[in-house]
């Protein structure tokens, strides 16, 4: 079983921890630092709010985004997040999905849900969907 965590970031820190960025801030461990005790159910993620969401599982940050940059539709960007000094962490449980399984998950919503869309299909959407498969043990796609 692996810990699974969601994090959140706000806008003006949106490209912390990105892999193109030149960055020398020194790692933290997930789960120091900004933690938010309680516990979100999916139903409490608000998938209108002005920041990014992303899950943290088995050392990979998985997200969903639009950019010109980088492309989101394999669900994750490689962003190191937890050199994100500003994030904050919620605990969601844990998975027994292995690192393989999580990858061809997270590649799944883009064939299930198509595009990117700021309101009906961002990352908090993403964020919830991939958090309640991997809690549920939904992860043989």
């Amino acid at each position: 079983m692996s810990d699974i965590w969601i994090g959140e970031l706000e806008f003006v820190d949106f490209f912390c921890g990105w892999p193109y960025e030149i960055n020398t801030k020194q790692k933290r461990e997930i789960g120091n630092g900004n933690v938010v005790v309680e516990r979100l159910t999916p139903e409490e993620i608000n998938t209108l709010k002005l920041d990014h969401s992303f899950v943290y599982f088995r050392g990979q940050t998985f997200e969903w985004g639009a950019s010109m940059m980088v492309n989101f539709n394999n669900g994750t960007i490689n962003r190191r997040s937890q050199e994100c000094p500003n994030a904050v962490w919620r605990r969601q449980g844990d998975s027994a999905c292995s690192l393989q399984q999580a990858q061809k998950l997270a590649t799944k919503f883009y064939e299930i849900f198509g595009e990117y869309n700021l309101l009906t299909n961002n990352c908090h959407i993403f964020a919830e969907w991939f958090m309640r498969n991997l809690s549920s043990g939904n992860c043989k796609f």
